[in-house]
């Protein structure tokens, strides 16, 4: 089977996200603008509470373009409902679209990946040990955290510190040999700035 070639990043691209949308009320007979940091313009959009249809407009390039897109509601435990869209381009039921040049379409028909997909095997290690990191306040990824933080409960501070542990092994055990193989203090240099060290 042949390896598919992501063509774009979410980051990159315009997109409706059900959950942003739902929190300000897009879905409650919403009729107006969207806009973008980068765009002025943006799509001007439409809810039709009867049909229970979400609709799009914008343009790209000078070309119109248009698509409606029916929701979805299912019931929460707690009460109320989630909104998914049901994706024009191939049906499937999807939590965002991304409004690209020649239509509206989910992640797989449009080909976009979140920028994380596109990073090496061992920056990604790196990302997770850094994330872990991020919430139990360490200076750096490789780093152990000096205390607990405040307001952090002890059981999910050591099921943060084992996971950090585990992610940090799984990092160094890619790295490590790879910095051990560098002859030099300019070659292990190198390497450490490309592993963001």
């Amino acid at each position: 089977m042949a390896r598919r070639r992501w063509r774009h990043v979410w980051e990159d691209v315009d997109s409706i996200d059900c959950d942003y949308m739902g929190h300000w009320g897009a879905f409650d007979g919403y009729r107006g603008s969207l806009t973008y940091a980068d765009d002025e313009d943006g799509a001007q959009v439409e809810h039709d509470k009867e049909r229970d249809v979400f609709s799009v407009f914008y343009v790209h390039d000078g070309k119109p373009v248009r698509a409606n897109i029916r929701l979805e509601r299912r019931p929460q435990k707690l009460g109320g409902s989630r909104v998914h869209f049901i994706a024009p381009c191939c049906g499937r039921t999807v939590r965002k679209l991304a409004m690209l040049p020649h239509g509206v379409f989910c992640s797989m028909c449009g080909s976009i990946v979140n920028a994380s997909r596109r990073k090496s095997r061992t920056q990604r290690l790196i990302w997770k040990a850094d994330k872990l990191a991020g919430h139990l306040g360490c200076d750096n990824w490789y780093t152990a955290p000096k205390e607990r933080p405040k307001n952090m409960r002890r059981e999910r501070f050591l099921t943060l510190l084992e996971a950090h542990e585990r992610a940090k092994a799984e990092a160094m055990s890619v790295i490590g040999p790879r910095l051990a193989r560098g002859s030099g203090v300019v070659s292990r240099l190198g390497k450490m700035l490309r592993y963001e060290m």
